[in-house]
């Protein structure tokens, strides 16, 4: 376990990206502060998952926008995002923070804009576009700053923001040391063939969409960060992005285009928390 960061009153624990046994997944961090060991916690939700039901993506940053449920943990698998989540109890309030102002701006720069556009957009500073990022960030549970928000949530904002069919994921409830949570998940994106990459540049992007840094991409390849930063300079280059958070925004919106229909079948949309 790496050490906790805390950012204003908020904690986050860092996960070392090691196997683990869930089959072949890459943790991205322990979102909530637990003593219970994070490979039992996703494997039960993987198990979850295997029983599950249609849910709309759009419908999951909806929820988190409106602090009717918070972010419990993400993941990926081989072939699959996790987000699991747990409902606000009755009575709670949405944090302030969550305003209609804020989440546009959050919701922008997910949606691969440059955080010093947007300032320049809404005639703020930069330093107070990442600082509302991360508070919202925050009180959603994610904890995390938008380089580092999870793959399926960035899914689920351009689900919600884009004039496109619904996109479905799985839905399903479980139960851990006694406490309900929904785990959601949907295939993860990978790159198209539209992107006309090098193999060795289109698994580096499959990487930087689960979220891993230079220096993890280039563990898990088994080069230097050099190579790394190269290979995503010309990514970048290729595509006309301005940034990593924009390739990841052109994977994600190709595979959410792609495949509108989801992947379940005759099954009843499941409903939304709250």
């Amino acid at each position: 376990m790496g050490a906790i960061v805390k950012e204003g009153q908020y904690a986050i624990q860092h996960v070392v990206r090691e196997a683990s046994s869930v089959e072949s997944a890459r943790p991205l961090r322990l979102l909530p502060n637990r003593e219970a060991p994070v490979e039992d916690f996703r494997a039960a939700a993987t198990r979850a998952s295997e029983i599950s039901q249609q849910f709309e993506l759009a419908a999951l940053w909806r929820e988190l926008a409106s602090g009717a449920v918070t972010a419990a943990d993400a993941f990926c698998s081989d072939d699959r995002c996790f987000v699991v989540t747990r409902a606000t109890p009755p009575g709670v309030s949405a944090p302030a923070v969550l305003s209609a102002r804020n989440l546009h701006l959050v919701q922008r720069v997910l949606l691969g804009v440059q955080q010093k556009v947007v300032a320049i957009e809404l005639g703020v500073s930069a330093s107070c576009v990442a600082g509302t990022i991360s508070l919202c960030a925050g009180a959603m549970g994610l904890g995390c700053t938008a380089s580092r928000m999870p793959t399926l949530v960035l899914m689920a904002v351009r689900a919600h923001v884009e004039n496109m069919p619904p996109v479905l994921a799985c839905s399903a409830q479980f139960r851990f040391e006694g406490n309900s949570y929904r785990v959601v998940s949907a295939q993860r994106p990978v790159p198209g063939p539209w992107l006309a990459l090098s193999p060795a540049e289109r698994e580096v992007v499959t990487l930087l969409v689960e979220r891993c840094t230079t220096a993890e991409i280039a563990t898990l390849r088994h080069t230097s960060n050099r190579t790394v930063a190269n290979q995503l300079g010309s990514v970048m280059n290729k595509l006309g992005a301005r940034g990593r958070l924009e390739v990841v925004s052109r994977v994600i919106e190709g595979a959410c285009r792609s495949r509108p229909a989801g992947d379940v079948e005759n099954e009843e949309p499941a409903p939304s928390a709250g």
